[in-house]
């Protein structure tokens, strides 16, 4: 008797404990990117601290840098994203054509931030980014990149 009620006690403790989390990370529910139907992309990241957000990618024009010494370089483009409500910072590209690209961003001068919203990523030997494909028919450039029903063949 005395061991049930000692049992009963402890999983009632647990249970009283385990109601009783504190949130530990103040986040939102972001989706990134985001494919719009009109060919465009909407890149949405969370950081409510932030004071400069910007997104570089394959996807974006190209910029020239002057090198001293060495020319000019074709360096990746950058786009600014625009602090929304609850700490999400936007941007939303212009109508990109069928094909795979890839992004990361850069926050307070931070550069190749992977985004934590997107799971797919691609290593390019020493720095990793977030990628992303574009579709607008079957049979497209886009489609190349996605996982497709093959047929099979059975050899004899």
């Amino acid at each position: 008797m005395r061991k049930t009620i000692l049992t009963f006690a402890l999983a009632a403790m647990c249970c009283v404990g385990a109601s009783a989390q504190e949130k530990l990370f103040q986040s939102a529910n972001v989706q990134s990117p985001v494919i719009n139907s009109d060919g465009t992309v909407t890149f949405n990241l969370f950081a409510p601290k932030a004071v400069k957000v910007e997104v570089t990618g394959d996807f974006l024009p190209t910029q020239q840098i002057d090198i001293p010494g060495y020319g000019k370089y074709d360096a990746p483009g950058v786009a600014e994203l625009k602090e929304g409500k609850n700490g999400v910072w936007s941007y939303t590209t212009d109508k990109l054509a069928p094909e795979m690209y890839s992004y990361t961003f850069n926050i307070d001068g931070l550069t190749g931030v992977k985004d934590p919203a997107n799971i797919y990523v691609n290593r390019d030997i020493v720095s990793f980014s977030n990628i992303f494909i574009v579709s607008d028919a079957k049979g497209d450039k886009g489609d190349l990149y996605r996982v497709n029903e093959v047929p099979t063949t059975v050899l004899r």
